[in-house]
């Protein structure tokens, strides 16, 4: 696997002395602070914690503090994800204020928030930790992106996907990132399938290239590259001349692009 990913381990030993089992790494996941809460961007989930000690006089009612709770809970996750970057250029809230069948999907699919967790302290006040499937909630916006229906086949192609070294790089976060060399994009949300955006996100973020996730995100035989900078005006992922060479010519772009079996590192 040229490398990327970390060895099973070594040989089997003499009969009879089964070797220890093999224990998966445990990487970071890539998450970003943001006014009032978090996104995990490694599994899309925006994660909200808010606390109510509301009374009335020298009276504290529990009910009067989780609705205090849920309301401010529900206020937070609204304008978080609204901030969400669907693209590098297009925020979730803009998708939302256009209107459409698409702006009224995203604005329901908002209230499907969920609470993990209440927590009650003794010396008052009700704390609430909320939480919001990105990938669920944005997958219509995109669906309504691509300009391919269905899914491409891997089958015969001379990768099974693409992996993206983008450590030390200062790149904006998105849910669709967009990928260029010095003749444009490379990849975009318009290639990802619609089909593909029912199941999973155009891209996996990871911290560490040994995360099983990206093994088994970009498959036994990824393309393994390394990015050259960030565009400041873009916040495109810019690759050199020689490597957007190396994709075009591999011709399993199109199908690792439009599957999303793409990993990005970043740290």
């Amino acid at each position: 696997m040229f490398g990327l990913f970390a060895l099973l381990g070594p040989p089997l030993g003499s009969i009879g002395h089964a070797d220890p089992p093999i224990t998966p790494p445990i990487t970071p996941p890539v998450v970003q602070r943001v006014s009032g809460g978090t996104i995990d961007w490694s599994t899309l989930k925006l994660e909200v914690v808010v606390k109510s000690q509301l009374s009335r006089g020298a009276w504290q009612d529990r009910k009067l503090q989780e609705q205090d709770a849920l309301d401010r809970l529900n206020r937070q996750i609204t304008a978080i994800a609204r901030k969400v970057p669907v693209t590098p250029t297009v925020t979730a809230g803009e998708l939302i204020d256009d209107g459409g069948d698409l702006g009224d999907r995203l604005t329901a699919g908002l209230r499907r928030w969920s609470v993990e967790e209440t927590r009650y302290h003794n010396r008052g006040g009700v704390e609430l930790v909320g939480t919001l499937d990105l990938r669920t909630w944005l997958w219509p916006a995109l669906a309504s992106m691509s300009t391919e229906a269905g899914q491409l086949s891997l089958e015969g192609a001379q990768a099974t996907g693409l992996v993206i070294d983008a450590r030390g790089l200062a790149m904006p976060l998105s849910i669709s990132p967009v990928v260029a060399g010095p003749s444009g994009p490379l990849m975009q949300a318009q290639d990802f399938s619609e089909e593909a955006a029912r199941r999973r996100a155009p891209v996996l973020y990871v911290t560490d290239p040994a995360d099983p996730r990206a093994a088994a995100r970009a498959g036994d035989n990824p393309v393994l590259v390394r990015a050259e900078r960030v565009d400041e005006d873009s916040g495109a992922l810019i690759l050199s001349p020689q490597t957007s060479a190396r994709l075009t010519q591999s011709g399993a772009l199109d199908a690792v692009a439009n599957t999303g079996n793409v990993v990005i590192v970043i740290q």
